[in-house]
């Protein structure tokens, strides 16, 4: 079977990018009987590792639909959807695909060319956001596709309240690669915190800025925090607002913003916290598992599939989405806690993310996904 791959979402780095890379790349290194390709946005930083390991690359010059419906770039949008539908589907053509897998629900072009060429379409989804926009999305989703994958219990359980009766959805449960780090043992004193997502407003730094002024003195004079991804389009406001803030409450010598990194699990294994703060519920979390994978504790809100990874206090935390009070005092129990306790929940996490979320089990249960499509078809 010959698989074509679509990441053609409007963010240029992020989880979604890296899932799909992990997924690929898996499927020709395991030699498995699958032939790949991926069709990719213009710029798309994994291309030239795609083509590294003997994968067509195919490229769109997409970009995806803008937050703010009544902007120049909407009209934009609109007006070239048509064009890029088409282009998409001569891509489609040209590969020689027998099955296209989109990997987000935010690329409605790619499953409707797909549509069009009479491709059997296995749509990977990996959000759960409200609004009418995503319910009409989804279900287009559901007629479009012949399978469905969500990436949590979470994802799926939004998809079928959508799609109620639908019996085209499968969850298989995002992995990542095993990491062996030899960190150096931490000898600054200091209790390091870090937030790794891109400078955007729905990934809640202002939550732990404000769990910042909740904390102990002592606790807040020792605590160091780093800010670890890119800022995000459009968010050049939203950040000027973070280091107003960092002035205005004196936490200049707490918070650091670190830019993007190309070896995030390094930042991750030097910290002695992970804090996930996102306003909108995550539905997977990609940085939970590489904290899990370095022994790194975990705090994460209550609103996303955190909670059905962390299992609270047994692989990691979890507060209240929103209440930086909560937030803060889940900080302060961990930095209060034993070494020994401390050892047996970070081991217990990373025995967890080994188990059940390594890529194995993912690319197993993405084909038996792709077993079922081919059943259909015969």
């Amino acid at each position: 079977m010959k698989v074509l791959y679509c990441q053609c979402t409007h963010e240029l780095l992020g989880g979604s990018d890296r899932s799909l890379f992990d997924i690929v790349t898996g499927m020709v290194g395991e030699g498995k009987d699958i032939e790949c390709a991926v069709l990719l946005r213009n710029g798309d930083p994994y291309a030239d590792q795609y083509r590294s390991k003997g994968i067509a690359v195919f490229h769109i010059p997409w970009r995806g639909p803008p937050n703010d419906l009544l902007s120049l770039r909407f009209l934009m949008f609109v007006l070239t959807f048509l064009p890029y539908l088409w282009f998409t589907r001569k891509v489609i053509k040209q590969s020689g695909a027998d099955l296209v897998h989109v990997n987000t629900s935010n690329n409605l072009v790619c499953g409707l060319a797909a549509w069009l060429c009479a491709k059997p379409v296995v749509w990977h989804l990996r959000e759960c956001n409200d609004g009418a926009l995503f319910t009409l999305a989804w279900r287009l989703v559901d007629v479009l596709s012949v399978r469905v994958i969500a990436i949590s219990d979470i994802v799926e359980r939004h998809y079928m309240k959508v799609n109620p009766g639908s019996r085209k959805c499968s969850r298989v449960y995002n992995g990542i690669e095993a990491v062996d780090l030899k960190v150096r043992e931490k000898t600054n004193g200091y209790f390091d915190i870090i937030l790794p997502a891109r400078i955007d407003p729905c990934k809640g730094h202002f939550s732990l800025l404000m769990a910042l002024t909740h904390l102990p003195e002592s606790l807040l004079a020792k605590t160091r925090v780093g800010f670890v991804g890119a800022v995000a389009t459009g968010a050049e406001d939203y950040l000027e607002a973070l280091r107003l803030y960092i002035r205005q409450n004196q936490l200049s010598d707490v918070v650091g913003f670190n830019g993007f990194s190309d070896c995030i699990e390094e930042e991750i294994a030097r910290a002695d916290v992970l804090v996930q703060c996102s306003s909108l519920p995550e539905a997977f979390g990609r940085t939970v598992l590489e904290a899990m994978l370095v022994s790194t504790v975990v705090v994460a809100t209550d609103n996303g599939a955190a909670v059905e990874i962390l299992d609270h206090g047994r692989y990691g935390f979890l507060y209240r989405a929103g209440d930086s009070g909560d937030l803060a005092r889940q900080l302060v129990e961990v930095s209060e806690m034993p070494t020994e306790k401390v050892l047996k929940i970070t081991q217990a996490a990373r025995n967890r993310a080994l188990e059940e979320f390594s890529m194995a089990r993912v690319i197993d249960g993405v084909l038996s996904v792709y077993a079922e499509v081919e059943e259909c078809n015969r």
